[in-house]
């Protein structure tokens, strides 16, 4: 992940093979290199990546959004369709293909952070060209939970 917002991908062939064969010249324990294959999963610019919302996924109300009707199919706050500021990854894997990432955005957004899964193909690439699905939303100041006095200081959202 890149604070830009991109997402690559590493294959290293024969990895218990290179962290022991490979040179050390340093004597760090570490090999001086690893051959390996990049892959960009997801492009750090507009347009890389639109969210399909599912018909749910509203941004929070706010000078960007002031009807309620833009949804976290984009970065409301950034006005982008793509990534900004991925802060966590997780690949979930089955036997039967290559599975699904699950990426969780930290980028400060007011309107709401999002998480969404990206399931890829056996390349490392978007199996649905620039297309992730949300799994939730969550946070940001413009939260009405987080605006509400007698929201904000109840136990609920203390703990919440």
């Amino acid at each position: 992940m890149t604070d830009e917002g991109g997402l690559m991908g590493f294959d290293i062939k024969n990895i218990s093979k290179q962290l022991t064969s490979n040179p050390d010249k340093d004597n760090n324990l570490l090999p001086d290199f690893l051959k390996f294959k990049g892959v960009r999963t997801i492009a750090a610019v507009d347009g890389a990546l639109t969210i399909d919302v599912g018909g749910e996924g509203l941004a929070h109300v706010g000078e960007l959004n002031p009807n309620g009707d833009l949804t976290a199919s984009m970065h409301v706050e950034k006005q982008v369709n793509k990534t900004v500021a991925p802060d966590g990854l997780y690949w979930a894997k089955g036997s039967d293909g290559p599975g699904v990432l699950i990426l969780d955005e930290d980028s400060g957004n007011d309107y709401g952070e999002r998480k969404f899964a990206l399931p890829i193909n056996e390349n490392m690439q978007l199996r649905d060209p620039a297309t992730g699905y949300l799994l939730a939303t969550a946070g940001g100041k413009l939260n009405p939970k987080a605006t509400c006095w007698s929201c904000s200081t109840s136990w609920f959202f203390m703990a919440g």
